[in-house]
């Protein structure tokens, strides 16, 4: 086998089949979650953040999340996932929350 661009194909005749080869495989380190989405829940004063990450390489052991009010709250909070979406209740009546990017914890 040949890798073209990460894609293995069939070894063209007449050339490298069988015996030692080098193949490099795609990073060990996964992608950064993209196409995050946020729903808010009016009947729970809630949201519900969601991403998917397209290079999973190793292991995700999980996301976190981190936000904090830019209205007063001196510290932020950190939530944590073993999903690719996460549900944040309790949200304060009528502060602005700054959300940072999901990011991963992984092997």
């Amino acid at each position: 086998m040949e890798n073209r661009g990460g894609v293995c194909l069939a070894c063209p005749s007449g050339t490298f089949n069988e015996g030692k080869g080098n193949l490099t495989t795609k990073g060990s380190v996964p992608g950064a979650p993209e196409d995050i989405t946020v729903a808010y829940l009016a009947e729970t004063n809630s949201i519900i953040l969601s991403w998917i990450v397209k290079c999973k390489n190793g292991i995700i052991h999980e996301y976190r999340i981190e936000y904090f009010s830019v209205d007063d709250s001196p510290g932020s909070k950190t939530l944590s996932t073993r999903d690719n979406k996460i549900q944040i209740g309790c949200l304060p009546a009528g502060k602005t929350l700054r959300f940072q990017k999901p990011t991963l914890s992984f092997s």
